[in-house]
């Protein structure tokens, strides 16, 4: 009872840090609690979005893949992860892991190609990637697995 007090007071200060854009602080705090019981997608996400803050792109990618891992499947949490995730690695130009992230992805959710082609970064990405093409094609044609 106690830890959830102080891992809830330490949330708190986390994020009027990150109201104040005291993204460094906020990063130590989330960083001390992310892997510590219960781990959660709240916890990742934030934790991702300071790193994304302070241009640490791979780190925070990394977070966003475990914020969507701890979150319910095709929800928007776990879409929201993966998206974020996506554009941290197209910062750090690792497009072929942006392009095997969303393929994953894609096979669990269909209804992330729409959400894809609204973001401009991937977006770009849609439009100059053939094999991207084709996978959207694949999992959105009538004969489609559902």
């Amino acid at each position: 009872m106690k830890e959830d007090m102080f891992q809830k007071k330490q949330m708190e200060d986390a994020y009027q840090f990150m109201h104040d854009a005291k993204y460094e602080k906020a990063l130590e705090i989330w960083q001390q609690i992310a892997e510590l019981p219960p781990q959660t997608c709240e916890k990742w996400f934030h934790l991702g979005l300071c790193e994304f803050e302070l241009q640490q792109f791979e780190k925070a990618a990394n977070a966003f893949v475990n914020s969507s891992m701890f979150a319910e499947p095709a929800s928007k949490e776990c879409e929201e992860g993966i998206i974020r995730a996506s554009i941290a690695l197209l910062h750090v130009k690792k497009v072929t892991e942006v392009f095997e992230l969303l393929q994953q992805a894609i096979q669990h959710d269909r209804n992330l190609i729409s959400r894809i082609s609204d973001i401009d970064p991937l977006k770009k990405l849609v439009e100059n990637l053939p094999e991207f093409q084709q996978l959207i094609s694949k999992r959105t044609s009538p004969g489609a697995q559902r």
